[in-house]
């Protein structure tokens, strides 16, 4: 069964070649330029997991998680930013499963994602 992951990146080079990583390893790609495509995309398509970018105009990598948790969408996600997490501000539990910093290795983000959905 293929897997679709939905990869949410502001950044246009950036998103294209981490689609083509999880291409490479077997996974259907859905892409967003922003939260709010992000949203509508994770909303109306059967996403496997989410990889989002943290820092993105209009609605951010963080409000849209939240928003989908807040809704009862629970699907696993990867937050990607720049941003140490222990300045994010966050209260309670992160909407996010995991948390990577940039820059990262497209090769270990698959890796990340390939074991959240198999743990």
């Amino acid at each position: 069964m293929t897997r679709r992951i939905l990869i949410v990146e502001d950044e246009t080079i950036l998103m294209m070649v981490v689609a083509m990583a999880f291409e490479d390893h077997g996974f259907e790609v859905v892409t967003a330029p922003n939260g709010r495509r992000g949203l509508e995309a994770a909303r109306t398509a059967s996403i496997d997991a989410i990889v989002t970018d943290y820092m993105m105009p209009g609605l951010d990598g963080l409000e849209m998680l939240q928003a989908l948790r807040e809704e009862g969408v629970n699907t696993p996600a990867i937050m990607i930013t720049a941003i140490p997490q222990d300045q994010l501000g966050l209260q309670g539990k992160p909407p996010f499963d995991r948390y990577m910093t940039k820059p990262y290795d497209e090769e270990q983000l698959v890796t990340t994602v390939k074991t959240m959905l198999d743990g």
